[in-house]
């Protein structure tokens, strides 16, 4: 039984390339988020965009609206509306499964 025990190694390096890996994710996370309030402000449309382009995947009004709290749930609304009129994003979905994603991204 011993012998059992000391054959048996744990490897912690997976472990450790994950935590590492949140921990860098949200360092980046929160440098583009001070780079946000200290750089010259941004329109709604312009901050919904790159929220697009950083995230990858569809995202509804509720969730830009927690990425972006610096406008107000009308205001993001009103720059969605713009940006499916200009086709710069495609709705998927109806009612409030819909979300939006760039338009030359394919989900």
């Amino acid at each position: 039984m011993r012998q059992i025990l000391r054959d048996i190694q744990n490897d912690y390096s997976p472990f450790l390339d994950y935590f590492f890996g949140v921990i860098l994710q949200a360092y980046r996370n929160l440098n583009d988020r001070l780079n946000l309030v200290q750089d010259k402000p941004l329109s709604a449309t312009d901050l919904i965009l790159t929220t697009l382009t950083q995230e990858l995947k569809p995202l509804s009004r509720s969730e830009l609206t927690a990425l972006i709290p610096q406008y107000s749930d009308i205001t993001i609304k009103r720059a969605l509306s713009e940006l499916k009129k200009s086709q710069r994003i495609k709705l998927i979905g109806k009612g409030r499964s819909s979300k939006y994603i760039l338009k030359n991204l394919k989900i």
